[in-house]
């Protein structure tokens, strides 16, 4: 049995790879090629577990996610939680992940996705509100399809904003990092907004941001939670979903928008594939996420079929 560590699945795949991977997840999702059953919660609903199986493709997996919240509830949120992959044939499991990486990559892939799809190619300036165990994939991914200039991350906790810059810096030296003490000071003007927070409100108004903006929402999974306005929403020219049954269920911005119940979500499948033309993308673009497993399985899969062949290769 194959155990990989987050610095194993980091070495075997890149954030190139997780894009790849998230891309075929989707296009799975919306044609229903994976079978992935509800997610369901224990506990304090934070504690979440998700299987996944292709129609005709080798491999079953279970992963088991704990999120762990700051004290403020916005500045951080922390991921651990294990991903079994199993045999198909024999039941027996073949491979352990680390969940935490596996979420936070594919997590960050379906952003970039999107970003690309329905952003302008002159998109530079990008916010990145909270400063958790997801943002710093938000931000690889997302630099990987935009050539952005400028990040602004905004968290409450002072320490972890600053620790996320200088982190970032370090990997981006031709990007300027700005830590800012307020989220408004970070939307201001940016072309692409990510936010990763278990806020139950808005992190900010309609006012707050420009005519022509994207925004990928990917903290809030439950009802209650809600990181970006109605009023946003309703003001939106697209909304993108990762998979609209789940969303509807489970995002507490879906909810409260009322006018989402007379609009038509947009699958990023149906994006991907070209179902959808996103000519019609310009002014406020959203992209809501609540997590599919199909993505887990679709990475997890390149993960254990390259570890195989490297563990042969060193026979």
């Amino acid at each position: 049995m194959l155990e990989l560590s987050a610095s194993d699945v980091r070495r075997i795949v890149s954030t190139r790879d997780a894009l790849a991977a998230a891309a075929e997840a989707f296009k799975f999702a919306s044609s229903r090629e994976v079978l992935d059953l509800p997610r369901f919660a224990v506990g304090e609903k934070n504690l979440l577990v998700m299987t996944a199986g292709h129609n005709s493709l080798p491999g079953i997996l279970v992963k088991v996610l704990s999120l762990q919240f700051g004290s403020d509830r916005l500045a951080r949120t922390s991921l651990s939680g294990t991903v079994a992959w199993f045999d198909t044939e024999s039941g027996e499991i073949t491979a352990v992940m680390d969940a935490a990486v596996i979420t936070s990559l594919r997590t960050g892939a379906a952003s970039a996705l999107a970003t690309e799809r329905l952003t302008t190619v002159n998109a530079t300036v990008l916010a990145m509100i909270g400063a958790g165990g997801q943002a710093a994939d938000q931000v690889r991914s997302v630099c990987l399809v935009c050539p952005i200039t400028e990040v602004r991350i905004a968290s409450l906790h002072a320490p972890s904003r600053e620790r996320l810059a200088g982190e970032l810096a370090s990997q981006f030296p031709d990007v300027h990092f700005v830590a800012c003490k307020t989220v408004r000071a970070a939307v201001h003007g940016a072309d692409v907004i990510c936010t990763a927070t278990p806020s139950e409100r808005p992190l900010f108004d309609l006012s707050d941001i420009g005519t022509r903006v994207h925004i990928n929402a990917i903290g809030s999974y439950r009802p209650e939670m809600c990181e970006i306005d109605p009023a946003i929403l309703n003001a939106a020219t697209m909304v993108v979903v990762d998979r609209e049954d789940s969303v509807r269920s489970g995002s507490g911005e879906i909810v409260r928008a009322s006018k989402l119940s007379e609009l038509e979500l947009v699958e990023l499948g149906a994006l991907l594939n070209g179902d959808v033309p996103t000519s019609e993308s310009s002014g406020i673009t959203v992209f809501k996420s609540v997590g599919v497993a199909a993505q887990d399985w679709c990475l997890a899969r390149m993960i254990v079929d390259r570890a195989k062949d490297e563990a042969w290769s060193q026979c």
